[in-house]
């Protein structure tokens, strides 16, 4: 920032200059001519001093990276926060009540740094965990700040609800902006970036609770599969209260619910399966997921 000179430094050097150049002019030392030339150039020196000196502060000042703010905002700090989350849709109208039970939304951070991140590569949804540390919260943050997202107009998903969101959640509040393209906006990759999506964990469940509801709805999973009787498990008989699964069973379920082959039939009864890991999902119980 600049500084200002008061009334009595200004005289000091006016005075100053004035003391020099008739020294200089009584030795002898510079004719009339140069002592015109030389008042000319000190006072010129003495303006450029007083226009540097007193330079106001809101003029920007030179740097080869641009200028952060510095707004006093913060992430929340609550393990039990999400402080960021984001999600992509692109399928019209709210989703049938029992997708919600494997919901994966594409992005969300905890306040501890936990990290949880579903990516569609080759059809089929890969789902990432790990932690990130203090200085990528704080980098996070400045890309938000860098890109103006705190002071963005809100927007809202179309009436056919497809989109991408993301929100924040600040010690000052919750920030959200929406888009009606599906496709992540260059914001997002940003924050993936920062984040380092390869550091992090494939996520692949050990146990898990497996679930099955005949409540399928107007047709929304697509062609159903048949159920494989290899298993020794009916759909049927977890209907309701589900059964703990591992090994090959809950690696079937897996693959089949990442690649959003839901819908299975049994006899003459579709049922549409899902499964409880309460660290990757987070089932809304209003819609029946236990």
């Amino acid at each position: 920032m600049g500084f200002t000179l008061g009334g009595n430094m200004i005289s000091a050097i006016r005075s100053n200059i004035e003391l020099l150049v008739s020294k200089v002019s009584g030795c002898g030392l510079i004719s009339l001519g140069d002592n015109l030339a030389l008042i000319r150039w000190l006072r010129f020196c003495f303006v450029v001093l007083i226009l540097t000196a007193c330079r106001p502060s809101f003029l920007p000042i030179s740097t080869s990276s641009p200028i952060v703010s510095s707004l006093p905002i913060a992430f929340e700090r609550n393990s039990s926060t999400v402080i960021m989350f984001a999600e992509a849709r692109s399928s019209g109208g709210p989703p049938w009540p029992t997708e919600y039970c494997n919901y994966v939304p594409e992005l969300r951070i905890w306040g501890d740094g936990r990290v949880v991140i579903s990516e569609q590569l080759a059809g089929s949804r890969q789902v990432r965990i790990g932690h990130v540390d203090e200085a990528t919260k704080q980098e996070l943050l400045q890309i938000l700040i860098r890109q103006g997202f705190f002071s963005w107009t809100p927007e809202y998903p179309n009436p056919a609800a497809t989109g991408f969101k993301l929100q924040t959640i600040l010690q000052s509040g919750k920030y959200g902006h929406a888009w009606n393209d599906p496709d992540p906006p260059e914001i997002y990759k940003q924050i993936l970036v920062a984040i380092g999506v390869d550091r992090l964990n494939l996520f692949v469940p050990q146990n898990a609770r497996l679930m099955a509801t005949s409540d399928t709805g107007p047709g929304m999973f697509g062609e159903s599969s048949e159920w494989p009787a290899r298993f020794g498990i009916t759909l049927q008989g977890i209907t309701g209260s589900g059964v703990e699964v591992s090994g090959d069973v809950l690696a079937f379920a897996w693959q089949m619910i990442s690649e959003g082959r839901w819908l299975f039939k049994e006899g003459n009864t579709e049922y549409v399966i899902w499964l409880q890991v309460p660290a990757i999902f987070i089932p809304d119980k209003t819609f029946g997921c236990p």
